[in-house]
């Protein structure tokens, strides 16, 4: 029987990583190695973990601590090196599993002999975000897997639509052999797209990749203390100049004969300098930040040679509006109105909920005094009459 080893970093999760475990240790595959990495939390994330384990005594966990912060790429490499297992599988600790998740993975991997086999996500706290997107699919062979790698970039295109969500490192099990014979890790240092860029590398070297139509793995947006939640503006747009700096080596190293694939990098940098530069740089009403990156020879590069097959009608009047003279300016403007917007917006609907939340409890409290002032006139009652 194979040994799945479950990889969990944790960094100030204490309110999440004990449901995390459990959700881990209650699989139906038992033949497990789970590492605990904690990467130098500042809560008493790793005293619960320590609490945890030797209240459960369980031989197939393992604790690691880092007394310096790495980052999450760094934890994941230190626990990688540190497994044993057949097969690996990385769980992010404010995130839970369904109980044969591990053992339905396995199953797949089993049956078409797959160096990576992947499920389906829900997003909490809204579960049906990823449920009618799931769709299975088995990819063996070169050109299938070429297929594969190409959705990390063309993700428009409407016959990848229903496999969008392929990047996570989550819900996903790797074959031990694939990623050390290759010598495949996270990249370090980076704590922005790094699951996505590590799926590309182990694609590259896989023979075959399958996809399973169920949602077992469930993401916990909840936790306020995530690491791209607290990212300053200058930090990241470092950590996105990143990303679109490896995903061009990505494509030197393996994919210069691959047309599609390279369509896609330029959309990508497109799309990541509209959706996420742009956004930042608003944030921070910094406009000469926005254009002084745009005027990188990268984000010139793809704005010339993109083509706007495959991208959203937006997406299309973007690309063109940004590529006339001053269209990054009417861009930056339309973009501040609608962040703008969609402020007000979720500040109203957060009044709305708090409205609807106190009203219940006003409306709870009422019924129990009444409730209260009820049994006390119906106690005076009864000694009225005793009397």
């Amino acid at each position: 029987m194979p040994t799945i080893s479950v990889i969990i970093p944790t960094h100030n999760v204490s309110l999440y990583v004990e449901n995390c475990i459990d959700s881990v240790l209650n699989s139906t595959w038992k033949k497990l190695e789970v590492i605990i990495i904690d990467d130098s939390s500042t809560d008493d994330t790793l005293k619960k973990i320590q609490r945890k384990i030797i209240a459960i005594n369980d031989e197939r966990c393992h604790v690691l601590s880092l007394e310096n912060w790495g980052g999450v790429s760094h934890a994941r490499n230190v626990a990688l090196q540190a497994a044993c297992g057949d097969y690996i599988a990385f769980v992010d600790a404010d995130d839970w599993v369904e109980a044969t998740m591990l053992e339905k993975l396995l199953e797949a991997a089993h049956k078409y002999n797959a160096d990576i086999t992947l499920c389906g996500t829900s997003r909490l706290p809204n579960p049906l975000f990823t449920l009618n997107r799931v769709q299975p699919l088995v990819f063996i062979g070169r050109e299938r897997i070429d297929q594969y790698i190409q959705m990390f970039m063309l993700k428009g295109k409407a016959e990848f639509k229903p496999y969008f969500s392929i990047g996570q490192p989550y819900g996903t099990l790797y074959k031990s052999e694939l990623l050390k014979k290759n010598c495949i890790t996270f990249i370090e240092g980076m704590q922005y797209k790094e699951d996505v860029l590590f799926n590309m590398y182990a694609a590259q070297f896989a023979t075959c990749v399958v996809r399973i139509n169920e949602n077992m793995y469930h993401v916990n947006k909840n936790n306020p203390h995530s690491l791209t939640t607290f990212m300053l503006k200058d930090e990241m747009l470092c950590h996105i100049r990143k990303d679109v700096e490896e995903r061009k080596l990505f494509h030197q190293k393996y994919r210069m004969g691959d047309s599609l694939f390279e369509h896609g990098l330029y959309q990508y940098i497109c799309r990541s300098f509209m959706k996420t530069v742009v956004k930042t740089c608003v944030y921070d009403y910094d406009y000469e930040k926005c254009l002084s990156i745009f005027m990188q020879s990268t984000y010139q590069e793809a704005f010339a040679k993109v083509k706007l097959q495959y991208m959203t009608f937006l997406e299309k009047i973007a690309v063109t509006l940004i590529r006339k003279f001053h269209g990054l300016r009417v861009y930056y403007a339309v973009s501040r109105i609608f962040l703008r917007i969609k402020a007000i917006k979720a500040r109203c609907y957060n009044e709305i909920f708090i409205n609807k939340f106190c009203t219940v409890l006003i409306r709870q409290n009422g019924y129990q005094n009444g409730q209260q002032s009820g049994s006390t006139r119906g106690t005076n009652r009864r000694q009225d009459n005793h009397l």
